[in-house]
């Protein structure tokens, strides 16, 4: 069988051992992807948030060699497993600093009060679900909606986005959030080691969502994952898992729509009752 360039990296790849190390020098960042440096070179590095660019370290963990299909091409990379920084640089006091006055600022949405607000002022739900690439997750989420909110599904407006869920592309497409558009964002994601749930979303993240104060549920892994990815930090909600999100949501809306029609029967009555009362006092209403 015929194989691509591509292909045959990858195979090579697959089959190499990965390499336990420690790794001495600068982060640096170019085009939101981090690199350690040294004066000898510098390799991509994962693990480390985006708050240390500018600053030295020294970082333990696993050395593997990625392939970049879509190029053909084999690239080594570090998977931090911890690290020790040995100069700090300026940005990250900057960085904390505007962290904390962002935190400040930051809604909080409760998640029966804020969905029970929408269908208050509008006759759908627009969400913004976005999940990661090549995964199935997306449809855990919605299997779980469809089935808990029966007719109700038809209310909602759903806009996927389909990306690598590592700090630079998430944010990207985080930044896709529109107030005008979108009511809610969902961040869904299914289980996997720790040590990737960890890199799901970052620093990149956590401002993009704090600037624009996003209104952030997610969903990443199972329910003992809860708690591993920076992103939950931030989050209105977090769910146990993508499927329960879906249900939940679902089961909400199925919830507060019956709640809000025998509310409206009850007014209706009451209003009916009171008609009857101005009439037998032989006044006009």
């Amino acid at each position: 069988m015929k194989k691509s360039i591509a292909q045959s990296i990858k195979q090579v790849v697959n089959n190499l051992p990965n390499i336990e190390t420690q790794i001495c020098g600068k982060i640096v960042l170019e085009n939101n992807y981090l690199y350690i440096q040294d004066e000898s070179g510098k390799i991509s590095i994962d693990g480390i948030p985006h708050r240390y660019v500018g600053s030295t370290l020294c970082a333990k963990g696993t050395l593997k060699i990625s392939s970049y299909e879509q190029k053909g091409m084999a690239f080594f990379r570090l998977f931090a497993s911890e690290f020790e920084v040995k100069e700090r640089a300026e940005a990250y006091d900057k960085f904390m600093q505007e962290i904390e006055k962002l935190m400040t600022k930051r809604t909080h949405r409760d998640f029966i009060e804020y969905f029970r607000s929408i269908l208050k002022n509008q006759n759908s739900v627009r969400l913004l679900l976005i999940h990661g690439k090549s995964a199935q997750t997306h449809q855990d989420f919605l299997t779980g909606l469809k089935s808990s909110a029966g007719e109700h599904f038809n209310l909602l407006e759903i806009e996927m986005i389909e990306t690598p869920l590592r700090d630079a592309e998430l944010s990207k497409a985080l930044s896709q959030y529109d107030p005008q558009k979108h009511d809610a964002v969902f961040v869904v994601r299914g289980g996997g080691p720790s040590e990737d749930l960890m890199l799901v979303g970052g620093d990149l993240c956590i401002l993009e969502v704090l600037r624009k104060d996003i209104p952030l549920f997610v969903a990443l892994g199972h329910s003992f994952d809860v708690g591993l990815s920076p992103l939950e930090r931030v989050a209105n909600y977090a769910f146990a898992t993508p499927s329960l999100a879906g249900a939940q949501l679902g089961s909400l809306l199925r919830n507060l729509i019956a709640l809000e029609k025998t509310t409206q029967s009850q007014q209706c009555s009451f209003s009916q009752m009171i008609g009857c009362i101005l009439k037998a006092l032989g006044l006009r209403r």
